[in-house]
């Protein structure tokens, strides 16, 4: 059995001890073992190419669990997995142990075994994707998510668009799955098939509606209602081909957001940055947003939403706003405590250039600061300053700057000067 508490608490422990006094560590692991982990990506570097097989499986597996990173040891035990079936189970052990999590999973190891092994069956080794596979196929209802299968089943009957290429369609006929040659290939995962199917279910109400519109005006002689009726079906169908032409591309992959001790101001941010590199205004991402909320996180937000409360995406400040709803939930006492230590005790270290040191500062205000309180710009300007080097201190200080953006300038301008001296 695996425990995932002691798990994720040696995940932090090695990196401190190991990691972050890295001039003291050259030769530590080989002296104390107890500290190795198979999970530490630095330990165990991860390879830039992967096979489709292990694309299949990692993508699947970080969607249901909360999987932030794999190594080096992940993609050589699951070479084993598919190359030795004997050593099967001990595989699967080391798999889940050389995974990083932002928190506990929800499911036991048990049932994560089970649900790799069955994954693996129906997918024939991960050949194809467990995330199209398990959600379609009759075998997998007994599993607890049996009833999302059936609604998604149900749904892909008639609103799946099936699309294929004759190159697909040889490659399938052709690839041998025991033959381990040129299975080296790029994978570029698609957007969430679940956001697309409820999409394209909505697309196909609207066209129904406007088909029953059209035909309720054959009753009588009224062709001018006749005209406008087949002018909003030729809308609708504009629209749902404009929709479905778009809706299989995403520029950029989005994150989830599983809770625990998972930075919320950081996964609001960078689902903010992948969104707008989709093109998604503020309705578009109110609407995919659940998708990527998993365990509780998703509970919480289905009780919050009851009423369809969240009509704005930020800049409300209320109940109807999602950023601020979600922050006030997820922006704990505890990180708010941790962060402004953090920020009191930062200083520019002795290799780190102005430009990182500010970053970190920004950063670091970023998720201090709430609707409700905001440190004062000249506040954030003193505290920049005061962390600065002392040659650069004592350059920037007597300007008085009372912006931080004309601190960080004022600090650039001194840091370019000094290392010119230096060069001549």
């Amino acid at each position: 059995m695996i425990n995932f508490d002691q798990l994720i608490t040696l995940n932090h422990y090695h990196d401190r001890i190991v990691h972050q006094h890295s001039e003291q560590s050259e030769g530590f692991l080989e002296s104390n073992p107890t500290y190795q982990d198979l999970s530490c990506p630095e330990c165990h570097p991860s390879a830039r190419v992967t096979r489709i097989q292990f694309e299949h499986f990692w993508n699947w597996f970080q969607s249901i669990y909360p999987a932030v990173s794999f190594s080096g040891r992940t993609q050589t035990v699951f070479e084993q997995l598919i190359n030795q079936p004997d050593e099967f189970p001990e595989a699967i052990r080391d798999i889940v142990i050389s995974i990083r999590y932002s928190a506990v999973p929800e499911a036991s190891y048990q049932e994560i075994r089970d649900e790799i092994t069955n994954a693996y069956n129906i997918t024939r080794g991960f050949w194809t994707d467990p995330s199209n596979e398990l959600y379609t196929v009759s075998e997998y209802a007994g599993s607890r998510r049996s009833s999302r299968s059936q609604i998604i089943e149900g749904i892909s009957r008639i609103a799946t668009p099936i699309e294929s290429t004759d190159e697909e369609n040889e490659s399938s006929d052709t690839e041998d799955p025991n033959n381990n040659t040129n299975n080296i290939r790029t994978y570029i995962p698609l957007s969430n098939n679940n956001n697309q199917m409820a999409a394209q279910a909505a697309d196909i109400q609207a066209l129904t509606a406007a088909v029953q519109a059209l035909t309720g005006q054959f009753g009588g002689p009224n062709w001018l209602n006749v005209q406008n009726a087949v002018t909003a079906l030729n809308a609708s169908v504009t629209a749902n081909n404009n929709a479905l032409t778009n809706r299989g591309f995403q520029a950029a992959q989005l994150p989830s957001f599983h809770g625990g001790n998972q930075d919320p101001v950081a996964w609001l941010r960078d689902f903010n940055i992948a969104s707008n590199a989709n093109g998604w205004n503020a309705a578009r991402k109110l609407q995919v947003v659940p998708a990527y909320l998993k365990g509780s996180v998703a509970t919480w937000y289905q009780i919050t939403n009851t009423a369809n409360n969240f009509v704005a995406w930020d800049g409300a400040n209320n109940a109807t706003d999602f950023s601020y709803t979600f922050l006030q939930r997820y922006r704990t006492p505890a990180m708010m405590e941790m962060w402004e230590t953090e920020l009191d005790q930062r200083q520019q270290q002795q290799n780190e250039t102005v430009d990182e040191y500010a970053s970190a500062i920004q950063d670091l205000y970023q998720r201090v600061n709430t609707a409700a309180f905001q440190y004062p710009n000249q506040a954030q300007a003193r505290k920049f300053i005061s962390g600065l080097h002392p040659e650069l201190y004592m350059a920037v200080k007597p300007f008085g700057d009372q912006t931080l953006t004309a601190a960080i300038n004022r600090a650039k301008a001194c840091e370019l000067t000094c290392n010119t001296e230096m060069g001549n």
